[in-house]
């Protein structure tokens, strides 16, 4: 199979004692509106770190993952740049070819994906709230949506729970 697409993710966490991101952050939805119109891609944030996924397409000048790697975070920190979010420590960086990709979503145990009923419960918050993180842009997007409901792997779950800081309302 020909590698056509490497998704490349790469999130970032605010340092102790900087500005953290508020809900709702302009930078971020501005962010997010880059990279979706230029990069097919997307990004999601809580109070303390963002993380973005951008499509990085095999051409002449990117024919292995090491290449579209570089490529994908000169992307990703260009549009951070571009909205005025500043550069702060890498938390992920990831590299996956996109037959792996679509593969590992196939192949995952039940017990590694989890749907809205889960993941609300895993953050002891209600499914209306988890609907209202989702459409404020500050839950990650679902790896895949069945009819019934939208499915996350429980890793995308864990590493939002490690940077997300509640607050009353959540």
């Amino acid at each position: 199979m020909v590698k056509r697409v490497w998704f490349v993710t790469l999130g970032e966490v605010v340092p102790k004692g900087e500005s953290d991101l508020r809900e709702g952050d302009r930078r971020v939805a501005a962010m997010r509106s880059v990279l979706r119109s230029q990069r097919g891609g997307d990004v999601t944030g809580t109070l303390e770190s963002w993380t973005a996924r951008v499509k990085v397409p095999r051409n002449s000048s990117i024919q292995d993952a090491f290449q579209a790697a570089e490529q994908g975070r000169v992307w990703i920190l260009g549009a951070a740049s571009m909205v005025g979010l500043p550069v702060w420590p890498v938390t992920r960086f990831e590299v996956v070819e996109d037959g792996t990709f679509y593969a590992e979503m196939q192949t995952k145990t039940i017990s590694a994906v989890m749907g809205a009923s889960e993941v609300s419960d895993a953050l002891s918050i209600s499914r209306q709230r988890l609907h209202q993180l989702r459409q404020e842009g500050r839950f990650p997007k679902p790896a895949r949506e069945l009819a019934a409901t939208p499915l996350w792997l429980k890793s995308t779950v864990d590493g939002f729970v490690a940077g997300w800081r509640r607050r009353p309302t959540d």
